[in-house]
């Protein structure tokens, strides 16, 4: 008998409030870019973090897929996505969310040198050098520009591999950013003074997916 009770108690539960029972996962895509979005980082990352705490729908959960960069280009592309902390091409449809107002700047590293500092007007100035690039669709505007500047372009898979990279000697420049790489632990490596873009910690998403709105920051 009184689990013929603790039987209807729970159905009339579940009728009552039924949307206690249902959570909603969404695929945010990311590349394995520490501290941003790591799956080896604290709660994936600083991006991920911050994403949750945005977050005031707590049926809401955001789950990690984590795939190389060239393959999320492609998702985007053929419109298989709804948020991404990769960023999209201007030519493709996308909402922008900023999660913090802390800038994130992108730019590059080489030996460093006494004799100058590491600046150009235009990207056209670094012509005849390599530099490592995460791989990427060779589509993105990114991309583009260091082609289009005459640079060769090696491609590799982190942000470390490519300052490796410098500090063998194997190429000229790397990308990387001012919180990925904590430079005063390599006091041969500068970093350029002229940025490749500078931007907040944003997370992109596709209008035609119904994204929960966010807090405020």
């Amino acid at each position: 008998m009184i689990q013929r009770i603790m039987l209807a108690a729970l159905i009339a539960f579940f009728f009552i409030y039924p949307h206690h029972s249902v959570a909603r996962g969404i695929a945010v895509l990311a590349v394995d870019y520490p501290p941003f979005t790591s799956p080896s980082s604290a709660n994936n990352g600083v991006a991920f973090t911050l994403l949750q705490q945005r977050t005031t729908n707590t049926s809401i959960h955001w789950v990690p897929r984590y795939a190389p960069p060239a393959r999320i280009a492609q998702l985007i592309k053929d419109d298989k996505w709804c948020a991404s902390f990769y960023p999209v091409n201007d030519d493709i449809e996308s909402e922008k969310i900023e999660l913090s107002k802390s800038l994130v700047t992108v730019g590059l590293v080489r030996m460093a040198s006494n004799a100058q500092s590491f600046e150009w007007e235009d990207l056209s100035e670094l012509s005849g050098h390599s530099v490592a690039l995460l791989r990427t669709s060779h589509e993105s505007d990114f991309y583009t520009q260091f082609l289009d500047a005459g640079l060769e372009i090696v491609e590799v898979e982190s942000v470390q591999a490519g300052v490796d990279m410098v500090l063998k000697a194997r190429v000229d420049f790397s990308m990387t950013d001012n919180i990925s790489i904590e430079l005063n632990q390599y006091p041969t490596l500068q970093f350029s003074r002229t940025p490749l873009l500078t931007t907040a910690i944003t997370l992109f998403t596709n209008p035609s997916c119904n994204i929960p709105t966010l807090s405020a920051h």
